[in-house]
């Protein structure tokens, strides 16, 4: 069965414009490839190399992520791990896949447009409404980074709490992704328990070992 899979082809969007047709073992070596052209000085170590399989099955969408008890693919991903292991550039490479395209987005940027904008701009934006955010497949870039509390005309809320409740409640677990520092018990700690026991329900949990490959 996974040599059936291997041998099937699927289109992937570029960033330079259109498309390259790709088995699966050829996607792997292009995300090798386009992980040195997006950060040249980066490291690609045996750390990431482990943690590129798992994730290329994710998102080609492949039964041997759930064979191999990688995690369901009905869920979404939560990459954790030490400051400058390159969490936020894996998902990058994740951005080009042959199901559909993902979006990182930094939870600082969230917390400005509550900021801004309100809470009702919020939700729709990135949670319910008729805009592309909130039906997006979007990677939350360094969950429990951004300002906590954040006011609008003087109400405050944990934004990110709110986010990841809203996207629960609307069913987009296998569209909400997240890199983070964060362990078990910091995430309970910053947005509550109600959230770390969604997060559970909508998330496959990755730790991405090693310490910062950045030279």
């Amino acid at each position: 069965m996974a040599i059936e899979q291997d041998s099937k082809t699927r289109q992937v969007w570029i960033p330079e414009g259109g498309r390259i047709t790709l088995t699966f073992g050829e996607y792997k070596e292009f995300l090798l490839t386009r992980a040195k052209e997006i950060e040249p000085k980066f490291e690609v170590d045996e750390h990431f190399k482990k943690i590129l399989t798992p994730l290329s099955l994710y998102f080609w969408r492949l039964d041997d992520f759930e064979n191999k008890g990688y995690g369901l693919l009905n869920k979404g991903l939560f990459i954790t791990g030490n400051v400058g292991v390159g969490k936020t550039l894996l998902m990058k490479l994740f951005c080009q896949n042959a199901v559909r395209p993902l979006r990182v987005l930094s939870t600082n940027i969230v917390a400005d447009t509550y900021q801004e904008h309100g809470i009702e701009y919020l939700r729709n934006k990135y949670c319910s409404g008729p805009t592309n955010y909130s039906h997006s497949n979007i990677c939350f870039d360094d969950l429990g980074a951004e300002r906590i509390g954040v006011k609008h005309m003087g109400n405050d809320i944990n934004v990110m709490e709110q986010v990841i409740l809203n996207r629960y409640e609307q069913g987009q677990h296998n569209l909400t992704h997240f890199t983070s520092n964060l362990d078990a018990v910091q995430i309970e700690k910053l947005y509550g328990t109600r959230v770390r026991s969604r997060l559970r329900e909508m998330v496959n949990f990755f730790e991405f070992g090693g310490e910062d490959r950045r030279e």
